[in-house]
């Protein structure tokens, strides 16, 4: 029997790694099936070195700005069914002086 709703799920849009310099904006995005934009919650590693641009951690994009150079993890969790995607983000120094 099917159901008539596919599997709620996530899916990655873009690199699983990523690298930007110091105060510029990142955006990762995840493309959804079956679920609503609050039920996906994405949360930073180390706070750090990135920031929620608008402090708005739900939905199915998210913005951030590198406030210092290392690497951390964003996470992405569809909380609907506990299942996560992990981007690695590098933050290196702005070069364009």
């Amino acid at each position: 029997r099917q159901s008539a709703d596919p599997s709620p799920e996530l899916k990655r849009v873009g690199n699983s790694s990523k690298t930007v310099e110091v105060g510029d904006d990142i955006e990762l995005e995840v493309s959804k099936t079956g679920l609503k934009e609050s039920q996906i919650k994405w949360t930073i590693g180390n706070t750090n070195l990135l920031r929620f641009e608008d402090g708005d951690n739900y939905g199915s994009e998210v913005e951030l700005e590198a406030k210092r150079t290392g690497t951390t993890t964003v996470t992405v969790q569809n909380l609907h069914t506990g299942g996560k995607l992990v981007y690695t983000v590098k933050i290196v120094p702005d070069y364009d002086d």
